[in-house]
């Protein structure tokens, strides 16, 4: 992140109350940190609505990789993403079933698109994604 800057916010009572509520629970100390962390993530979500801008993150899924071409199927995949797919860690979490970890960096629509993709492999049991903004350079 840049520099850090001074800005003053106007809060309902309950909201602030919820808040402070909320970091005691937490144990958080830092009210600024825990509200930049909660414009960034309205950032994330606003840009993925709109189909706009740069994240990074993770695209999680678990799959039956005795089903078919499944494995095959999300290689290819992949291999269709290489300019938004940084990395992956593949889990083996029992006889049948895998968790894959997919780090990722690019523009909103083009991970849309990976997703679909991944969504529509039919021995899929669950995708999940978490996104970060980038500022755009």
């Amino acid at each position: 992140m840049s520099k850090v800057r001074r800005i003053s916010i106007t809060l309902p009572e309950e909201v602030l109350r919820d808040l402070d509520e909320v970091m005691e629970k937490l144990g958080a100390q830092n009210r600024s940190k825990v509200i930049s962390n909660a414009i960034i993530s309205y950032i994330s979500a606003t840009r993925w609505m709109l189909g706009e801008g740069l994240v990074s993150g993770s695209i999680t899924l678990v799959y039956d990789h005795e089903r078919g071409e499944t494995v095959r199927k999300i290689t290819h995949i992949q291999h269709e993403f290489v300019d938004v797919i940084k990395a992956t860690i593949h889990v083996h979490l029992s006889e049948k079933l895998c968790l894959e970890i997919i780090s990722i960096v690019g523009n909103v629509e083009r991970l849309k698109k990976l997703l679909t993709e991944l969504r529509e492999v039919k021995a899929v049991l669950g995708v999940s994604f978490s996104l970060f903004p980038i500022a755009e350079e």
